[in-house]
């Protein structure tokens, strides 16, 4: 899992220059006293394995999960097509930033698993004044256990 996600971090940071902070996922946008310490926009970095299954002996293939959550300071009202074209695009940036992701991770090989592969990309639904967007990924290896 650590492999996951340094290989991750370090694909993001440099394909992903605009990226103020990249980071495991702790909960770092759940509560607004602890996002103090939060640069913006931020990739957030989550690594389940969903399914594992024996291959024999104690080595397993599995199915990893991968989350990259990006959050911006949401600029409200400034969105709409008749807003003049500098503040709209200053406030549709993140959709470029999530882009930027998925375009450095889409296909990434992280030289021990199957290749990345998107699965869902889909907006949080927020009561605060942060946009995000959860990215997930698919990936598949073998993990080999010594006897």
């Amino acid at each position: 899992m650590k492999e996951f996600y340094l290989r991750i971090a370090d694909r993001l940071a440099k394909a992903v220059p605009g990226l103020r902070l990249i980071d495991l996922d702790k909960g770092q946008t759940d509560n607004p006293e602890t996002r103090q310490g939060v640069d913006y926009p931020a990739a957030l970095i989550d690594i389940e394995f969903p399914n594992c299954e024996d291959t024999g002996g104690r080595n397993q293939q599995c199915r990893a999960t991968i989350t990259i959550r990006v959050a911006e300071l949401a600029i409200t009202g400034e969105t709409s097509y008749s807003t003049p074209h500098m503040w709209r695009e200053r406030s549709l940036a993140i959709l470029d930033t999530v882009q930027a992701v998925v375009q450095a991770l889409q296909g990434f090989d992280c030289g021990f698993s199957s290749s990345l592969s998107r699965t869902t990309q889909q907006a949080e639904k927020r009561d605060d004044a942060l946009k995000v967007y959860r990215i997930t990924f698919t990936a598949t290896f073998d993990e080999e256990f010594d006897e």
